[in-house]
């Protein structure tokens, strides 16, 4: 159904009217073998359209009635938006101005409601991506945060563990070092020792060879 739509848009433009029209019937009679309103009623003001540019406006009119009530009865908006406006045209085209004007106020009602809907849409769509963009910001502070909380900790525990090794290294030096003056200090005791036996004993051997030798 929508190839014979789009193959009847595409000699619309072309202004071949006939053909045009038989591709929208067609498509228009299997919308209806489905149960498609949406597709009926499209097709409908295909078929409307092609007739109002054969002039054929009140033929048209009648056409568009028709689509109008599926539309109306389905909320189709767009569909019964175009359908006013070629109502509109239509009527004008046929000097009954008064259907005309009252056609294009019903579109200009219509259109204003949809482009408030529309402007609200996109309000309601700014402002979603305006608070998500704000929470993946404060996501963003928050975990930047806490990294830089994590670095300062790490390098405190840093910190720390340079204390702890001059502290230990500190200690280990003063203990060496008290240790080798312990070591030293007896090693030099024990060599004046030492040397006060040496000379005690050469006295006492010196003192032998003068006693022999009187």
């Amino acid at each position: 159904a929508y190839a014979y739509t789009n193959i009847g848009s595409t000699y619309l433009r072309q202004n071949k009217l006939d053909e045009s029209e038989a591709q929208f019937i067609l498509a228009k009679n299997i919308f209806v073998e489905m149960g498609d309103p949406f597709g009926v009623a499209s097709a409908l003001n295909a078929i409307a359209d092609v007739h109002r540019k054969k002039k054929n406006y009140a033929k048209s009119l009648k056409i568009l009635n028709e689509a109008l009530g599926i539309s109306l009865k389905n909320s189709f908006q767009d569909l019964i938006l175009n359908n006013y406006e070629m109502s509109s045209l239509n009527s004008y085209y046929l000097n009954d101005f008064r259907n005309a004007y009252e056609y294009l106020l019903k579109y200009k009602t219509i259109k204003d409601a949809l482009s408030t809907s529309d402007m609200r849409k996109q309000i309601s769509e700014m402002q979603t991506k305006y608070e998500t963009s704000k929470k993946i910001a404060e996501i963003k502070l928050l975990n930047k945060d806490k990294q830089v909380k994590e670095l300062e900790i790490s390098q405190r525990k840093d910190e720390v563990i340079k204390q702890k090794i001059f502290i230990f290294s500190f200690l280990g030096g003063f203990i060496m070092v008290a240790f080798l003056s312990v070591m030293l200090f007896r090693l030099y005791i024990g060599k004046k020792r030492a040397n006060q036996l040496l000379e005690k004993r050469n006295t006492e051997i010196f003192q032998q060879k003068e006693e022999i030798s009187a």
